[in-house]
């Protein structure tokens, strides 16, 4: 495997951390930063009742709280998000050119000051009820992001839609699963949470460490296996009973 692909797997799996454990969200933010190229990322979600930010640990949000506020509440930024495509990466120079963007209030009074200017941006959602938004940022006067970078972010879109759904379905139907998965770690045991598909959404450290051990359980971003293939089949045929038992859930 390259090392790019490490790196994407390596960011994906802080995607998933994140969605499970809130607090994680700058580490994971500063791996799509790195994995990007930016100078720093922004997360946001955007709903019938609030607007909440996310970013990576390079951003000072206390020293620019206000202006981020101002940002996420501005006419300007919600016609600019509401002209990105669900699910495709974009450059903001692509929806409007820079020589424009420089020209605005928008990004002299508020982009500006904060190091912003050039984007790649992805909306991973959007519903009846609001969307989330993912942008990698560098200051105007650098390069602009390239196709090898937008490839990156691209790579990530799907897994941030997955993880967000994740995240906003354990807020509402289990407001307790938080506490049932440090539960789970205080008494020592791994868990692997699959998706779908039967690929692993969610490791604890338990079970990294179990995997990492290679003392027989595999799993990587496609699936889990044992180091025995009798022993996989079972699992796998355990895995498909189970998902046909709970009628076929996301994760």
């Amino acid at each position: 495997m390259s090392a790019g692909a490490q790196a994407i797997l390596r960011t994906v799996q802080r995607i998933y951390d994140a969605a499970m454990e809130p607090q994680d969200r700058p580490h994971c933010l500063d791996s799509v930063r790195d994995l990007v190229g930016g100078s720093h990322a922004v997360f946001t979600t955007t709903t019938d009742d609030r607007v909440q930010l996310s970013t990576c640990s390079r951003m000072d949000v206390l020293q620019h709280g206000d202006r981020c506020d101002q940002i996420l509440h501005s006419d300007f930024w919600a016609e600019q998000m509401r002209r990105f495509p669900t699910g495709a990466t974009r450059t903001q120079s692509s929806m409007l050119p820079v020589k424009d963007y420089e020209q605005t209030d928008f990004y002299q009074q508020l982009i500006r000051p904060i190091g912003g200017g050039l984007a790649a941006v992805a909306v991973p959602w959007r519903g009846p009820s609001g969307w989330s938004a993912i942008r990698v940022c560098r200051p105007l006067d650098e390069r602009d992001f390239g196709a090898e970078e937008l490839n990156r972010l691209q790579a990530l879109v799907p897994h941030l839609a997955k993880a967000g759904k994740l995240n906003r379905r354990l807020a509402s139907v289990d407001p307790c699963a938080t506490g049932a998965l440090a539960a789970i770690d205080a008494l020592g045991l791994g868990l692997i949470l699959l998706d779908r598909h039967g690929r692993p959404a969610y490791r604890n450290e338990r079970a990294e460490a179990l995997i990492a051990a290679r003392d027989g359980l595999l799993a990587d971003a496609y699936g889990i296996a044992t180091t025995l293939p009798a022993q996989t089949r079972a699992l796998h045929q355990a895995i498909t009973a189970a998902m046909l038992l709970a009628g076929g859930p996301d994760t």
